[in-house]
């Protein structure tokens, strides 16, 4: 019996650098069911991921996410 891959109809729900990105969107608005449901993708992949307070690295403001986290 061989096993075929199963083809998403969405590419990007199968890769790890699309959910890295839609949990860093949602980690920095506060959308704490966005970064649950990326990480829970990012496991489905394979990926584990932890989250830490760095004081020394601060989050960008909206505006600085808004064009691509430049200060």
């Amino acid at each position: 019996m061989t096993k075929t891959k199963r083809t998403s109809r969405e590419p990007w729900r199968d890769a790890p650098a699309a959910w890295f990105v839609l949990l860093e969107r949602a980690r920095i608005s506060g959308d704490a069911a966005g970064v649950a449901e990326a990480i829970r993708q990012l496991r489905r992949l394979g990926v584990e991921v932890t989250l830490h307070p760095d004081a020394s690295t601060p989050a960008p403001t909206k505006s600085e996410a808004g064009n691509g986290g430049a200060r």
